[in-house]
């Protein structure tokens, strides 16, 4: 089903490009509305009959694909599983603002032009972490025939802030300029002990910094 307030979509480039990987992109809007988008078509011995449409906890950028925040996100990411690339600023300049109907409506035209491109089946999977993994929920929870999987991902909750960020402030604080020798310690060739030398506060913050240096 079509959504009235987004169903004049424009496009105003369409090139090819050959950074990271080779690909035709897209660029346009839909008219009488806020939403951008950008959509990154791998060449046709690459597409394996799928796109990903991941989402970002804020909105207000249809061009975060380059500078991707984590792997899943970029586009030598989809064209190396046989998928084009979707994002949009979600509908709105505002980097708060932005609804699922703005999501629906680009994944919809990413479909007709790939239509028009490779002429095949088309499976959509929408996905996304943090604040981007409540706008997943809230794509799924909303509509139906749109896509045909999804991965929420670490969303947040009300322990969050206080049991996540406030401890790891609390080891920066703690361990300041320490953090080298820590991961010096643990990583191969290092001397194995990165307990050497603390105070007896900084132990469970060292725990705290090794974890976060394996990831």
């Amino acid at each position: 089903m079509i959504d009235a307030l987004h169903a004049e979509p424009f496009t105003d480039v369409d090139e090819w490009r050959d950074a990271p990987v080779r690909h035709r992109y897209v660029h346009g809007g839909f008219r009488g509305t806020e939403l951008l988008f950008s959509i990154y078509f791998p060449p046709n011995e690459r597409y394996g009959g799928r796109f990903f449409q991941p989402l970002q906890a804020v909105s207000d950028s249809e061009n975060t694909a380059p500078m991707a925040m984590y792997q899943a996100s970029g586009v030598d990411f989809a064209a190396a599983s046989g998928a084009y690339l979707v994002e949009s600023n979600q509908g709105s300049r505002n980097m708060f603002g932005g609804d699922y109907r703005a999501n629906a409506a680009v994944a919809r035209y990413s479909r007709a032009l790939a239509a028009e491109m490779y002429g095949k089946h088309r499976y959509g999977y929408v996905y996304g972490g943090s604040g981007g993994a409540f706008k997943t929920l809230g794509c799924v929870e909303n509509t139906q025939g749109v896509w045909d999987g999804s991965l929420p991902f670490v969303h947040g909750s009300p322990l969050a802030i206080p049991n996540v960020f406030t401890v790891q402030a609390h080891a920066m604080r703690i361990l300041w300029n320490k953090f080298p020798q820590i991961v010096d310690a643990i990583d191969p060739g290092g001397s194995g002990d990165m307990y050497a030398g603390p105070t007896r506060p900084s132990r469970s913050c060292r725990r705290l910094a090794a974890s976060r240096s394996r990831r």
